[in-house]
């Protein structure tokens, strides 16, 4: 055993279920879980799991809603996406995720 002592770890099943199932990033797992990133990296590795590649995030997400569709009543879906350097099929997809996710207003 090389350098200090570990300290408890996340048990195998936790984990799978924060971060394989939940599909949550390892910075999320480790604060849902009450761990350190490193501790559930080492985690990961003494059980066998894959860590996921890093994505970079979507330059939409600091649009609002409403900005996007604003944007695209007055250029059109490709040409608002072209101004901000996305592509159509992009926009479309992120608009349509984030009208999905918000509650009705009733």
């Amino acid at each position: 055993m090389k350098g200090r002592p570990c300290g408890p770890t996340p048990s195998e099943t936790m984990l799978r279920r924060v971060y394989v199932q939940g599909g949550n990033s390892l910075r999320v797992t480790a604060a849902t879980l009450g761990f350190t990133k490193a501790v559930i990296v080492r985690a990961m590795d003494k059980y066998g799991i894959e860590r996921r590649p890093a994505v970079p995030r979507s330059r939409l997400r600091h649009y609002s809603v409403r900005e996007l569709q604003a944007g695209i009543k007055d250029h059109g879906l490709r040409g608002y996406a072209k101004i901000i350097g996305v592509t159509a099929p992009a926009l479309l997809y992120h608009l349509r995720q984030r009208l999905k996710t918000r509650p009705s207003s009733r």
